[in-house]
């Protein structure tokens, strides 16, 4: 899971403009290195990065197609687009049918009573929201991130930065949550894990 974000932004930062293809070979090269770390890492880490990644780099390709359409290339990213969506489309019915997805979606995972323990937790960097004791505080990655996000307010480009680490502290509290809370769904079908989304964190 600590391979996740690093790899995002890879993946942000080799498809987000144009920088040079010597640039984005560099870029990619790093990604792919990302991506194999994560899928050795960890079984699933290649599905918890496709969750992540997807919203992220749909966006991304958007991008790119409307950059390439005003460039005159209509017929190309037409085409690519057809084909990307048929893809896409297929492999999502593939993986959403499989049987491992099912006992994914089969499984329920407990909660907390109350959301102050998973907000405590937040706060001093304890990963393991619920279930193990606190045994340990990180305060410095609490004053990092208050430094990231005054930095980021004062970037009026970056300030989506913001709002993505609320809605990450968000998602983990609905993990670490009471089970019987209908929005929880969005932390996760299934398993939503609290120290598996504070990697977003």
């Amino acid at each position: 899971m600590a391979c996740i974000p690093g790899t995002l932004a890879l993946l942000i930062s080799t498809l987000r403009r144009d920088l040079g293809w010597r640039v984005h070979t560099a870029y990619g090269l790093g990604l792919a290195w990302a991506l194999a770390g994560v899928v050795l890492s960890h079984g699933s880490g290649l599905f918890s990065l496709a969750l992540l990644a997807g919203p992220v780099l749909v966006v991304l390709l958007v991008r790119v197609a409307v950059r390439w359409w005003k460039r005159g290339h209509q017929l190309a990213v037409g085409l690519w687009v057809a084909l990307g969506s048929t893809a896409a489309l297929f492999v999502s019915i593939m993986v959403l049918t499989s049987e491992p997805v099912s006992s994914i979606v089969s499984y329920e995972r407990g909660g907390q009573s109350s959301y102050l323990p998973g907000i405590g937790s937040l706060l001093i960097d304890h990963p393991l929201i619920y279930v193990y004791p606190i045994t340990s505080v990180n305060v410095v990655i609490t004053i990092l991130a208050a430094i990231g996000i005054v930095l980021s307010w004062r970037l009026k480009k970056s300030r989506w930065l913001i709002v993505a680490l609320i809605l990450a502290a968000i998602l983990t509290l609905l993990a670490a949550g009471p089970p019987e809370n209908p929005l929880r769904i969005l932390a996760g079908f299934g398993t939503p894990k609290p120290r598996g989304l504070t990697s977003c964190w």
